[in-house]
């Protein structure tokens, strides 16, 4: 009998309850406190480690634009991108070509290249420094900067939209 009332005692002993749980809890919180206070593990340095500033060279084909407005357009001119509103580059080089479009011919059979005098597709070759993000590629205060992407694009005398045509790194 004795040894059946021991056993029933050491039992309600070392029933786990609500306090015990509350107590697990704090304790669980505090180590989980001091962890994230130290950073022992250096996790707000592990997106550092895949980033790097870089200059890059990039080429914007700019379409149809007014021959005035292409003759505004120099080498060493400021390069802002609109939607962020800062100076991103310098322009480093202009290549001007004539604008044409396809239009359909007189006997409506056939395709013609029509020359229009008065537009020009200019290609502007920016410098400008971006973050590189390993696996995800070039940014411009956080926005990306791809290849067929059009950028707005503020220049000294106007403002256009072009598309990205080539990106390659300086270095």
């Amino acid at each position: 009998m004795k040894n059946r009332k021991t056993n029933q005692e050491a039992q309600k002993k070392h029933k786990f309850n609500i306090i015990d749980g509350l107590v697990l809890a704090l304790v669980l919180t505090i180590v989980a406190g001091i962890i994230i206070y130290f950073n022992p593990f250096k996790w707000d340095q592990l997106e550092v480690d895949n980033t790097s500033q870089e200059t890059v060279i990039c080429v914007v084909e700019l379409r149809d634009i007014e021959s005035f407005e292409s003759a505004s357009i120099k080498k060493g001119d400021d390069v802002v991108f609109v939607t962020k509103g800062f100076d991103v580059g310098r322009i480093i080089k202009v290549n001007r070509t004539q604008s044409s479009k396809w239009e359909l011919g007189e006997n409506g059979d056939e395709m013609v290249l029509i020359n229009d005098k008065s537009k020009e597709t200019v290609y502007i070759t920016i410098e400008l420094d971006c973050t590189y993000i390993d696996g995800q590629g070039y940014f411009i205060h956080n926005q990306q900067l791809l290849v067929g992407n059009d950028i707005e694009l503020r220049l000294p005398h106007f403002n256009e939209i072009g598309r990205c045509i080539s990106i390659q790194s300086k270095e």
